[in-house]
This record gives structure tokens, C-alpha cells and sequence, in this order.
């Protein structure tokens, strides 16, 4: 890893998709798509932890996800989760998209998963009961297909810049990727000493 800094941001009730900038670059703005519900049955996301590491030398990014929920009905099993994959079974080409390399619980514990058709689903160790929460990280990396910008803005200055709206957060974050489902997101970024990392949010 290049030395480098890191920063932490906090940012309370907002989707994850709008939450990091890195240096400046004008925001592009896309038409919102007719989305279904968030329809993920028994369960409610209410934390997202993401640490990332960008690099100047691949704009591949490493990351972990750190997601809390609370069980809204008895029995749930699997959490499903947005993230565009690589290859053939998911929408990302030219060797772009994400590969998950574990789930874990907190203590360390590995969690079987799937990842197909750009749908990350984690089984989690026993069954939830109602009103009961359940964390997990999934460990992940990848260059994303879209929803972080990456490359020179106008003066030739390499950025990095979230651009997910309305629903391409998947492509970088493993999420519910709706603009309906809110959650509280923090991100903690490492990168080089060069760049300033720009949120909104509060920096911790």
C-alpha cells in the first residue's frame, strides 16, 4: 500500500450512494428509474461501515462492509444484498465488477454466501427472531463497472467520485441498493497522502 492517509466519515439517514467524494469533480445528474420496493422480506438495514483503500497505480479499490440489521420477522436465514460481480454471471464486462472474498461475523467466524447474478446473498449462522440484530463484514474488491468515478477531471487530475444515483451504488457498495431504504453509512478511505477526501456528514 502507497503510504497515505486515512479519513473517517460519518453520515446519518442518508443512502450510502451520495456519501463520498474524492477531490472535486462536477456532479452528474441522471433521471430517476421506476424502481420497485427495497423487498427484502424480515429484515431492516440500519448501519452500513465501508472501508475502502484506493491506490493510484490499478483503479481497483479493496473494501469491507460492515452491515447491521434488525430482524423484522422470525426465521430469516439469508440477507441479500446489491453488488454487481465479474464475468459472465454478472453485468460487469472488461474484467470490471466486484468479487467477494469472505463474510464473516463479528468475532471473525466465516459465513457462507452466493454471488450470483449481481445478488450477494449471506446465510447467516442460526435464524433471527424479531426485533433481534445481526452484523456481518463482507470483504471485497474490484474495479467498479460504474457509480465511482475513476480517472482525470478537467485540469488532468486523477478523482475519485461517487456518482450512484439512483441505483448504482451496487456497483462499488455492497447495499439495498434503493432510494427508499435509508440506513446510517460511515466511510472510512485510504489513500494517498495527495488526495483530500471530501463528504458530507461529520468527520470523526
Amino acid at each position: 500500500m502507497h503510504p497515505g492517509r486515512t479519513a473517517q466519515l460519518t453520515t446519518l439517514f442518508v443512502r450510502p450512494s451520495l456519501a463520498l467524494l474524492l477531490a472535486t469533480l462536477p456532479a452528474a445528474t441522471a433521471p430517476l428509474a421506476a424502481q420497485d420496493g427495497p423487498s427484502r422480506p424480515g429484515i431492516d438495514i440500519e448501519a452500513y461501515r465501508f472501508e475502502l483503500a484506493l491506490r493510484d497505480d490499478t483503479d481497483e479499490i479493496a473494501g469491507r462492509a460492515t452491515v447491521t440489521l434488525r430482524f423484522t420477522a422470525d426465521g430469516v436465514t439469508e440477507v441479500p444484498l446489491d453488488l454487481i460481480g465479474r464475468g459472465a454471471d454478472g453485468r460487469g464486462a472488461d474484467g470490471r465488477g466486484m468479487e467477494v472474498l469472505a463474510v464473516t461475523d463479528p468475532g471473525g467466524g466465516s459465513l457462507g454466501f452466493s454471488h450470483e447474478s449481481d445478488l450477494l446473498t449471506v446465510t447467516l449462522a442460526e435464524p433471527g427472531a424479531a426485533g433481534e440484530r445481526a452484523t456481518f463484514s463482507v470483504g471485497y474488491a474490484g474495479v467498479p463497472a460504474s457509480g465511482l468515478r475513476i480517472g482525470p477531471n478537467k485540469y488532468g487530475e486523477r478523482t475519485f467520485f461517487s456518482d450512484n444515483w439512483p441505483n448504482r451504488a451496487r456497483n462499488w457498495l455492497p447495499t439495498v441498493d434503493h432510494i427508499g431504504d435509508k440506513a446510517t453509512n460511515e466511510f472510512i478511505i485510504t489513500a494517498p497522502a495527495h488526495y483530500q477526501v471530501v463528504s458530507n456528514g461529520r468527520l470523526v
